[in-house]
């Protein structure tokens, strides 16, 4: 069920803009600021922002500790500087469970990152949480390939989650090697899906 709009506006209210949160970050700022860095985009998907009618209001849920939201915040932070048609406002899970309780998964839980889309008049338009469908599908090798090379870590063959926190960032900074050869692809892959929210 969508928010309604005193929540909304309050968490818009409330939030943090993109460089507030990388400035509040402990952990991963480096990385996500070259991943910013190195985010490029094809000439036409550019273009195709541009045109768009009005600017979307996203408004997302992070945490720095997530390796998801280090990887592909920067995507978001890049596609709304280069185009000027996304208005970013960040909170923090933990302060918003409500929030995040609207937004569950097949898994029974909410994702980070989850980011909500608005038009101009408040309507939400759609969500993306987490990561592409095709990393997704690359993740069960890649876990076989983590516990292949880590099989005395702590937390053998859990979810990150249930993962000592030490042994989830060894697991994190995996994942963010296997991913950045193929961070044009995800960049590519989230710009067209929020396109489709707005078709």
């Amino acid at each position: 069920m969508p928010l309604s709009e005193e929540r909304r506006q309050h968490a818009f209210n409330n939030a943090m803009t993109p460089r507030q949160f990388v400035e509040s970050m402990e952990i991963y700022r480096e990385r996500l600021e070259s991943g910013y860095e190195a985010t490029e985009f094809r000439p036409e998907t550019l273009t195709l922002f541009a045109a768009l009618p009005e600017t979307l209001e996203v408004l997302g849920l992070v945490e720095d500790t997530s390796g998801d939201v280090v990887f592909n915040l920067p995507i978001l932070m890049k596609l709304a500087d280069c185009t000027g048609k996304l208005n970013i406002h960040l909170l923090r899970r933990s302060n918003n469970q409500d929030i995040a309780a609207q937004y569950i998964l097949r898994s029974g839980r909410n994702h980070l990152p989850t980011y909500i889309f608005y038009n101009t008049k408040g309507d939400e338009l759609g969500t993306f949480i987490e990561r592409p469908l095709f990393v997704m599908e690359l993740m069960a090798d890649w876990f076989q390939e983590f516990w292949e090379k880590h099989p005395d870590l702590p937390g053998f063959g859990t979810f990150p989650g249930q993962m000592p926190e030490a042994s989830r960032l060894v697991l994190n900074d995996f994942f963010a090697e296997k991913r950045e050869p193929l961070r044009a692809q995800e960049a590519e892959t989230i710009a067209k899906h929020i396109l489709k929210l707005v078709s």
